[in-house]
């Protein structure tokens, strides 16, 4: 005979027939099995809730990255309008000097073409004046 042993369902003392044996009698072994089957199933109805949270977690970390890929593009394109923006902004600055340095040229071509035909106007009073102080003295030499 074996000594006492204590059953591993409900804890109460037996007198074990063999070495091997776990509980005092047949009811704590089905119960013990019930109990294990129950504590597997829940065990694997965990798992497949944490298996669906996982997935839900995975499918909420694809949303932010989505999120997170769109905005980056958002400031991309919004970075790309204010680039243009002050390219034209340049543009319009340049056609502003460029059309300035065109009057100027303009101005100073009109000064120029003034200043020659005062020129040529006082030329030809020059001109006159000594045609007329010829014309005078050779009057005047005539008489």
């Amino acid at each position: 005979m074996t000594e006492p042993k204590n059953c591993e369902y409900c804890g109460g003392e037996f007198n074990a027939q063999r070495e091997t044996a776990k509980y005092c009698s047949d009811s704590c072994k089905t119960l013990s099995c019930r109990q294990r089957r129950a504590d597997e199933q829940l065990i694997t109805e965990q798992e497949v809730q944490k298996n669906e949270i996982l997935q839900l977690e995975r499918k909420k970390l694809e949303l932010i990255q989505l999120e997170l890929e769109q905005k980056n593009e958002l400031q991309k394109q919004w970075q790309d309008f204010e680039n243009l923006k002050e390219v034209d902004r340049q543009q319009k600055i340049q056609a502003e000097r460029d059309k300035k340095n065109e009057e100027l040229k303009i101005q100073r071509q009109l000064e120029r073409n003034n200043r020659r035909e005062e020129a040529d106007r006082y030329s030809k009073r020059v001109e006159l004046v000594a045609l007329g102080v010829i014309g005078i003295i050779s009057k005047l030499s005539k008489r």
